[in-house]
Formats: C-alpha cells, sequence, structure tokens
C-alpha cells in the first residue's frame, strides 16, 4: 500500500510538471490574446484578420485549460499519460497553427522584389512549416503512446520544431513593426510555446515520462 502510495505521489508530481507549462502558455495567450482583440476592434477600419486569429487563439487556450484542470494534469490513471500529453500538444499547436493560417492567402500577392516584404513573407512561411511539422509529428504520436520508444522520438522532434518556430515568429513581427502596443503582445504570445517546450525536454531523461 505504501508503494502505491509512493508511486501515486510521484506520478502526480511529474503530471503537474508536465502540464504546467501549458497553464503558462494559456495564461500568456489568453492575455495577449485579448489584449490585442480590444485593440483590433478599437481600430478603426477593424482589423478583421487580427481580431479573427485572437479569438480564435482564446478559444483554443481555453479549451485547453478545461482539458488540464478537468483531467490531464490530476490523471489518477498515468497509463494514459502519453496520450493526454499528446492531445494536449496537439490543442496547443492547433492554437499556432490556424490563426497563422488565415495570412496564407496574403501570402499570393507578396511583391517579390520588395526585399523586406519578401523576407517577412520568408519567415512567414517558415513558421508556418515548421508548426504544421509539429503537428503532425504530434498527431502521429496519438497513434503511437503506446510504443514508447516512436513517441519519444516524435515528440522530441516536436518540441524541437517548436523552439526553431519561436525566433521565426519574433523576428516576422518586429520587421512588420505597424504598432509598438502590437509589437509587444505579439512577441510576447511567440514566446509562449518555449514554457511547454523546455519542460518537455527537461523531462527527456525522467523514466516515468518516457515509458508512462
Amino acid at each position: 500500500m505504501k508503494n502505491r502510495i509512493t508511486l501515486f505521489k510521484k506520478n502526480t508530481s511529474m503530471n503537474t510538471r508536465a502540464f504546467v507549462g501549458f497553464t503558462v502558455f494559456d495564461v500568456i495567450h489568453v492575455v495577449c490574446a485579448v489584449a490585442l482583440l480590444i485593440y483590433a476592434y478599437s481600430s478603426d477600419p477593424v482589423l478583421d484578420l487580427l481580431a479573427a486569429q485572437c479569438g480564435t487563439e482564446i478559444v483554443f487556450s481555453l479549451l485547453l485549460v478545461a482539458f488540464i484542470a478537468s483531467l490531464a494534469e490530476h490523471n489518477e490513471h498515468h497509463d494514459s499519460f502519453h496520450a493526454l500529453y499528446t492531445f494536449a500538444w496537439l490543442t496547443a499547436l492547433a492554437s499556432l497553427l490556424i490563426p497563422s493560417s488565415f495570412s496564407i492567402p496574403e501570402l499570393s500577392n507578396v511583391n517579390w522584389t520588395n526585399h523586406s516584404e519578401a523576407l517577412v513573407v520568408t519567415l512567414d512561411i517558415a513558421y508556418i512549416v515548421c508548426i504544421l511539422a509539429a503537428f503532425v509529428c504530434t498527431f502521429i504520436t496519438s497513434f503511437v503512446s503506446k510504443r514508447n520508444k516512436t513517441w519519444n522520438r516524435l515528440i522530441h522532434v516536436s518540441m524541437i520544431l517548436v523552439l526553431i518556430s519561436v525566433p521565426l515568429e519574433i523576428c516576422s513581427v518586429l520587421l512588420v513593426g505597424e504598432h509598438q502596443m502590437t509589437m509587444i503582445f505579439e512577441s510576447i504570445k511567440a514566446l509562449a510555446p518555449i514554457v511547454p517546450a523546455i519542460l518537455s525536454l527537461t523531462l527527456w531523461k525522467n523514466d516515468e515520462f518516457r515509458n508512462s
């Protein structure tokens, strides 16, 4: 009985450490998205694309909060940890991928002779590709959550892609530089994925994380 209680405490502690990064991610995303949403609607004319992106991010962030609070962080059945963790990352990546995809139609009207505009678009494309690749890798892990080696390799690749995407997004935000307030909040929001990604990498050598 004592060993069972000790094991449960270790699992709960590991779950909390693994999912706390998503809580930080959510707080940053919701706060920044709400601020940008207010700015989008207060602008004249209303910034429709920015409003749509922020609205989508808020919905996915609240979904992730509800998922973690109700099930993931306090999961007593630790044998399903990999599946829960995968779904949490899929939700987080969807909150990054879908808003960024709204700007894809604009990419067809780029003036490639304008070097600054071409650079921003190239960064945006690279960012979307990184996030899409991370989403695909994570999506595949949902089918191999019981195969520990495959799951660990794919989730590791996903985290690296997420970390690569962060400087791409920040550079794009700084180069566009339309408004100081949007630059600040967009930059802070772009940094949010670093927290859960780094926490995931720090758990890489944890046997409970790798073999759950």
